[in-house]
């Protein structure tokens, strides 16, 4: 575990602080009360739950569009096999949000700190204060996202363990080994498997900094690695199979808050442009202050980040929302690059405070207090020897023991259900066909496949499939409308409130049954057409006669 780049930089040295930030990190996880239901942990949820029970769902419309060619296929082949060792769906995700938290700051703080020009004390002190506040207060650093773009979240996503591989894939081809090297092309070519826009977003990122600190060769690795990936991942897929105009309808009316710029929505309290001219405001000063100090390389990164992430949005707005041209830069969305925003911002700070240390280096060191003088040590590891393998089996001991803790505290997820959604799933496992597709709008999207057994008509997830886009579309716009405004399909939730039974009766395809909130305008029409097959405190439920 102990190596060196061509800057001689120990990283075993340098572990120390990264392991720290994992081990918090997973401590936090932990510590959380998680919600099982809550997306977008249950992305793929109803995968797992066919892996290990084939046959159990037998009629899910985004279950059956998993196939080989979806665009999560390699994620799902590659994190499946916890299931095929004896664990559940619900514990197999369990698993790698674990894992995820744990290697994630690791991995950030090991590709940050080894791919900055001029890396020291002070960059990987920067790094552990950015990466300990998203450990802390992630709620914070989502508020600094575009479209809800973010690199960073310990939930079961694609996209933060695409982040963690090629972090770790920089870091270790900045190694002076081949092994490492052959190791760090492994981990780029697998990070463009699992999210290919990420993995890509991640290179951009990345390369910025090697290109322009004489590390090019470490950079042309990378993107070969990474390109390779994105190869196997075009052979492999159906994705691009569609019209330009037919992906354009899905993304403006299926994910509008994502996709389209004029209808972006915030994280947080504030317009969406409020992050997104603060951090430009970042990287453009910072490039600034770097010429001004005559550190031209350094601010070359600084202008380049703002560069592409303006130019991120903007591309975003001309050739996706105004002008769509390409179906492949409609798959990419540039917007996407976004998400590494707040690293982006980390790295023109520590650039910045690197050279206003360089430059007070030469006053005497009493200037400097004892305190001070042993943060900065203690963040580049220098008051520690550099016995990397001794920190890894700690932090593999800790991570094993606070994860152990987790799976005994966690909570089965049907216990997590409240009595009448249980009440009802009850009575529809008792009463209805295994091959039944059930209607519920935003209720129990995700519960009912996986303890039922039985179809959700929409609503589930997102079929990364081409084949499967146009019956999806149709399917949300017959329970949701079609979204319009600023809000995009936010509204959604008042359409199907909207809704009676006569106007299922209508659709096509149409769900075999309907739940209805029992005080949604739709319901108290519908009682007077038919009464409900069941009821209670929360939900009425109708058959749709065929």
């Amino acid at each position: 575990m102990m190596f060196k780049n061509s800057n001689n930089y120990s990283f075993s040295a340098g572990l120390l602080p990264g392991y720290l930030l994992g081990i918090a990190g997973l401590f936090v996880f932990v510590w959380r009360e998680i919600d099982p239901w809550g997306w977008p942990d249950l992305d793929m949820a109803t995968y797992y739950a066919s892996v290990e029970k084939p046959g159990m769902i037998i009629n899910d419309f985004f279950t059956s569009c998993f196939g080989d060619s979806n665009g999560r296929a390699i994620f799902g082949l590659l994190t499946a096999w916890p299931i095929h060792l004896g664990l559940d769906w619900y514990k197999t995700l369990y698993l790698w949000m674990l894992i995820n938290s744990a290697a994630l700051p690791v991995a950030l703080y090991l590709g940050l700190q080894s791919s900055t020009p001029g890396r020291n004390n002070v960059s990987a002190f920067v790094y552990f204060i950015f990466i300990a506040i998203a450990i802390v207060n992630p709620g914070r650093v989502s508020q600094l996202t575009v479209a809800w773009w973010s690199g960073w979240g310990t939930y079961f996503h694609p996209s933060v363990f695409s982040i963690s591989l090629i972090s770790l894939g920089v870091c270790a081809l900045g190694a002076g080994r081949i092994g490492w090297k052959v190791l760090g092309s492994i981990l780029a070519f697998l990070s463009a498997l699992v999210h290919p826009a990420y993995s890509l977003g991640g290179v951009i990122f990345f390369t910025i900094m090697l290109g322009l600190s004489r590390e090019k060769p470490r950079a042309i690795i990378l993107i070969c690695s990474v390109f390779l990936g994105l190869v196997f991942v075009k052979i492999f897929s159906d994705s691009g199979a569609l019209s330009v105009d037919e992906y354009f309808q899905y993304f403006s009316w299926l994910h509008p808050e994502h996709y389209i710029p004029s209808r972006f929505v915030a994280m947080g309290s504030f317009p969406w442009h409020v992050p997104f001219f603060l951090l430009n405001l970042i990287f453009f000063g910072s490039g600034v202050a770097l010429y001004l100090m005559k550190k031209k390389s350094a601010s070359l990164i600084a202008f380049c980040f703002f560069a592409v992430y303006f130019s991120a949005v903007v591309s975003q707005y001309l050739f996706v929302e105004k002008y769509p041209v390409s179906t492949t830069l409609l798959l990419i969305s540039p917007v996407r690059f976004t998400a590494f925003g707040y690293w982006m911002s980390a790295v023109c700070i520590a650039l910045v405070l690197i050279e206003f240390r360089n430059r007070i280096n030469n006053l005497p060191s009493h200037y400097l207090s004892a305190a001070g003088q042993f943060k900065l040590n203690f963040m580049s590891g220098k008051i520690f020897k550099p016995y990397g393998y001794i920190y890894s089996a700690i932090f593999i001991f800790l991570s094993a023991a606070l994860g152990v803790t987790g799976f005994l505290h966690l909570k089965a997820p049907q216990d997590l259900i409240d009595s009448n959604k249980q009440e009802l799933l009850d009575w529809i496992v008792v009463n209805t066909d295994p091959a039944s597709e059930i209607a519920s709008g935003g209720f129990l999207p995700v519960e009912i496949p996986l303890i039922t057994g039985r179809g959700t008509y929409h609503g589930n997830g997102f079929p990364f499939e081409d084949r499967c886009l146009r019956e999806n579309y149709v399917r949300y716009v017959n329970i949701r409308g079609v979204p319009t405004g600023k809000a995009g399909r936010m509204n959604s939730s008042k359409f199907y409130a909207g809704l009676n039974v006569s106007d299922f009766m209508k659709m096509s395809p149409r769900p075999d049954w309907v739940v209805m909130d029992r005080e949604s305008p739709g319901a108290v029409r519908s009682m007077s057409i038919q009464q409900p097959a069941f009821e209670n405190e929360k939900f009425l439920v109708f058959e749709v006669d065929r």
